[in-house]
């Protein structure tokens, strides 16, 4: 069995509580403002105290296949670098009756032994898991306040599927256009009958159109064992960009299918996006996502920016370098000074630079819209001016009514 040493840590803050708190803060007095509220949650956050702590789980998970009667014991190591921290251990999942723990507590790091004993017969067929949860207790004084961690271990249990059953994983690799692509597809026999299996794997462009079928073989899989089918492809007559592979596993009157995409690169950098809007006689930035469409690094990539028509008042820039690695998409950024400029639109031409081709393109920016605070005034004044009028209109009325009756 293959363990994987993994590092797991989940924090979760109680915002409900936090929220509690400061709603029956502000409501204490009917003169507290919402401005003083804002800032007493504020201040909660900032000076209230949290406890952080790493803490971490080794195995993650263990997977086994069922077997009637089984008992089998199963260790996860919880730790934490806080040795004042207490943990809850509890176990919940689809076998969770059949499990029994060593302890239900435990103090900053330790291990949790699981004893699963598990039945003569499931009815339910796949995968069943476990979980093993490590849950922070909050500490004297804490409240419900603070960070809490939570781990959880997983055991997952196989129940084989009656007769014949395949389960499939298929994987494709990346390449640049006329190198080869790797195909990984994994088959399992997850029934209690051993199977014969016929797989092919059928290729598609970009425009969902089928261009290429390869065969990968017959194979005699035995009940509960696998086989993994390993295949290079030639891509030299596939031009490049975008595909996917569909990976087809036949067995008696049943198939299994799996899709995994893959790219074949150019040596490319595009200027897919960039920043369109600026502030008039101001010092700018700009940003240009550039995206590569290679499949191996690129250093050294950088863009010039050339704002046309003000090129005798406006120098052209250049951003700073980036690496772009395989079909990487990264932000250059660059700054220009718009004092200059007096059209609220206007363009510029950005090249980019990378090993020894350019990509260039001409695009349009425009400056933000400018907010007429003075007509925003004036028209809010006259809303205010008209219903103050009403108001009094509506107060004499009432006003009178109430001297008549008299």
């Amino acid at each position: 069995m293959r363990l994987e040493r993994i590092y797991i840590t989940k924090l979760s803050i109680s915002i409900n509580s936090l929220i509690r708190q400061f709603t029956n803060k502000v409501t204490l007095s009917s003169k507290l403002s919402i401005k003083r509220g804002i800032l007493l949650l504020v201040f909660v956050i900032l000076f209230m105290h949290f406890t952080r702590a790493y803490v971490g789980l080794t195995p993650a998970a263990y997977s086994i296949d069922f077997q009637p009667n089984l008992k089998q014991v199963f260790n996860f190591n919880f730790y934490s670098d806080d040795p004042e921290i207490k943990f809850n251990i509890s176990v919940s999942g689809d076998f969770a009756q059949y499990v029994e723990l060593n302890r239900d507590e435990l103090s900053g790091s330790g291990n949790v032994n699981v004893l699963l004993k598990l039945p003569k017969n499931v009815e339910k067929p796949g995968v069943h898991r476990i979980y093993i949860a490590a849950t922070q207790l909050p500490k004297p004084g804490q409240g419900t306040l603070g960070i809490v961690a939570s781990l959880r271990g997983i055991i997952d249990v196989r129940v084989p599927y009656p007769g014949k059953y395949a389960e499939m994983e298929f994987s494709a690799t990346n390449a640049n256009a006329g190198e080869p692509v790797n195909f990984k597809l994994k088959i399992y026999s997850r029934g209690d009958e051993d199977i014969v299996t016929a797989s092919y794997v059928e290729i598609y462009n970009s425009q969902n159109k089928k261009i290429d079928g390869i065969t990968l073989g017959i194979n005699e899989i035995k009940s509960r064992e696998n086989v993994e089918i390993n295949k290079e492809v030639d891509t030299k007559n596939y031009p490049a960009g975008k595909y996917k592979a569909i990976a087809i596993v036949q067995y008696y009157d049943k198939e299994v299918k799996a899709e995994a995409p893959f790219r074949l690169g150019e040596l490319f950098v595009d200027i897919a996006d960039y920043k369109k809007e600026f502030e008039k006689n101001k010092i700018n930035p700009i940003t240009i996502d550039v995206e590569s469409f290679w499949n191996d690094p690129i250093e050294n990539v950088y863009a010039e920016v050339s704002i046309l028509g003000y090129e005798n008042l406006i120098p052209a820039f250049k951003t700073p370098s980036v690496s772009l690695g395989s079909f990487e998409r990264k932000t250059l950024e660059g700054f220009f000074n718009s004092a200059s400029i007096q059209e609220n639109k206007f363009q510029a031409k950005i090249v980019l630079y990378y090993l020894d081709k350019t990509t260039e393109k001409i695009v349009d920016l425009r400056f933000k819209r400018e907010i007429n605070y003075v007509l925003i005034g004036a028209i809010a004044g006259a809303v205010l001016l008209v219903i103050i009028i009403l108001f009094l209109i509506f107060w004499i009325r009432k006003l009178k009514k109430t001297v008549k009756r008299r």
